[in-house]
């Protein structure tokens, strides 16, 4: 909760500082193929599977090479929980709260991306697929499933024309989301989004 409140002060600090750079805003779509990743030997290697996620996006310019961007984005994962008996899929919904910087390379009218920045995300609600179907629970008790607070890093490339981004983004989870002490358990994820922007006319040189 902290962790939390920290980022959602940094994200309104970025908003003051930059309040008289030029911004745009808009939304973004997409899918993500997300995974859990543990430190444990005997936790099976698993595929991931797409699931959809969607959003708004406010975005920063500070000079025609640099942008900051902040989202809020509805974000629903597929991924297997090993219990220790069975694989179990769980499908986790999750709130969640980036900022980026955004470096760009202009080639005949194409902007092209590099994407880099923090992370939040607040599990909300989710399903429980194994042996039975439930609810997922989220807490820190040894009955839970997952924690509920995520963090971690973003890293990505992209190209933008006409307001129009296709961002690809690589997910570092940080954050252990085992709920038993003792065990490592770590989300990870490839995005790919489509976003599109509004105002913020081009970037005018001095």
């Amino acid at each position: 909760m902290k962790l939390l409140k920290f980022f959602l002060a940094s994200v309104l600090v970025f908003m003051v500082m930059f309040s008289n750079a030029q911004t745009k805003f808009g939304f973004e779509t997409g899918i993500n193929f997300s995974r859990l990743s543990s430190n444990s030997s005997g936790y099976p290697p698993e595929g991931s599977k797409g699931a959809f996620q969607f959003g708004l996006v406010t975005s920063f310019l500070i000079n025609k090479h640099l942008e900051v961007s902040s989202k809020i984005i509805y974000v629903s994962k597929n991924m297997t929980l090993y219990t220790g008996f069975e694989n179990t899929q769980i499908s986790p919904k999750y709130l969640e709260l980036p900022v980026h910087a955004i470096l760009k390379a202009s080639m005949k009218g194409t902007n092209f991306l590099f994407i880099a920045g923090p992370y939040v995300a607040v599990g909300f609600s989710g399903q429980y697929s194994g042996s039975i179907q439930r609810t997922l629970n989220f807490g820190s008790s040894v009955a839970d499933d997952l924690k509920r607070y995520d963090y971690g890093l973003d890293l990505g490339i992209g190209f933008e024309k006409n307001n129009v981004r296709v961002t690809s983004t690589f997910q570092f989870g940080l954050a252990n989301l085992s709920p038993t002490h003792g065990s490592g358990l770590t989300s990870k994820a490839l995005n790919l989004n489509l976003i599109v922007l509004f105002g913020g006319n081009k970037w005018k040189e001095e």
